[in-house]
């Protein structure tokens, strides 16, 4: 019976141990992700906006896009997103411009952000 007993206490060490590793390795990965969130956020915005528009598939570079399409993509200095002000000055700043449609009644007018022409 006291070896039964002090392998029942063996086997919740080991398992305190194991949860208590898993939890330390959880908080590690989550510090580490807020640092690099934190990082990606010193960088300037118009340099983010250019690596995602450079990691879109090449057919998809050249559409134009309303502002909130990059929003979702983008984390702000304070906020979840950008400030919608700061995101259409470093569209501008890399070259994209924005037309608006006012066809489109029902909904009001769309604006959408046109890529830059290469010519």
């Amino acid at each position: 019976m006291n070896d039964a007993l002090t392998a029942y206490i063996r086997g919740l060490a080991n398992a305190s141990a194991k949860s208590a590793a898993i939890a330390q390795s959880e908080e590690e990965r989550k510090h580490q992700e807020e640092a690099e969130q934190f990082a990606q956020r010193a960088v300037p915005l118009p340099t983010r906006l250019k690596a995602i528009i450079a990691a879109m598939p090449e057919t998809e570079r050249n559409k134009p896009r309303p502002l909130e399409f990059f929003a979702e993509r983008l984390r702000g200095r304070q906020r979840l997103s950008p400030h919608r002000g700061e995101l259409a000055a470093a569209l501008r700043s890399i070259g994209w411009t924005r037309r608006r449609n006012w066809r489109k009644s029902d909904v009001g007018n769309c604006s959408y952000w046109h890529p830059p022409v290469n010519d």
